[in-house]
């Protein structure tokens, strides 16, 4: 058995979610000083963070297709139409671009015969159902911010932290998912 020292996707994406507590780190220092139109701030701020959970979110889920790709290709050694395969999932990848969960099942079928894939959220805390809607829910609210500036869905310190708490285990599920199916 090969011993893997690389950091897997999940390992990176909490990486990259650490980074998102200076987001609330600034929030926590203006509540210290006095500031100029403080509630435009900490909604701004609050913004930033919606956007970087899904583009962190959108990057983990890449990852891990690049990352078994790599792991069936080590697997199977060298095989004449791996260039052909490897341009077929970058290409699925560039396609890829709102990270909810049909898109996400379609490209892990697309990528790795794998389907449904995503029935892996139906969990003791939540269903499939529930976290899809929960899911979309922040996606929107991302969307929103990006097209409009703002979002209609109520966004504070808290419920930016409980979003990112989701979102971490439904990647360590889809990670495990995805690892128990693709070698």
């Amino acid at each position: 058995m090969k011993v893997d020292l690389r950091k897997s996707p999940l390992q990176m994406f909490s990486r990259q979610l650490v980074r998102l507590k200076y987001v609330q780190h600034i929030q926590n220092d203006l509540n210290i000083e006095t500031t100029r139109k403080f509630d435009s701030k900490i909604r701004y701020l609050n913004q930033t963070y919606v956007f970087h959970l899904v583009a962190y979110w959108q990057d983990f889920v890449e990852s891990l297709v690049r990352r078994k790709f790599t792991d069936i290709k080590s697997y199977s050694g060298p095989y004449p139409l791996d260039d052909l395969l490897a341009q077929n999932v970058e290409n699925k990848l560039k396609r890829f671009n709102t990270p909810n969960t049909k898109n996400i099942d379609q490209l892990l079928k697309d990528t790795f015969g794998l389907t449904k894939v995503t029935t892996c959220w139906d969990t003791e805390d939540f269903s499939r159902v529930q976290a899809k809607e929960r899911l979309d829910g922040i996606l929107l609210s991302r969307h929103q911010i990006a097209h409009r500036g703002l979002t209609s869905r109520e966004l504070s310190y808290e419920s930016n932290f409980e979003d990112m708490e989701f979102i971490f285990e439904l990647a360590t599920l889809l990670q495990k998912a995805v690892d128990d199916h693709a070698v």
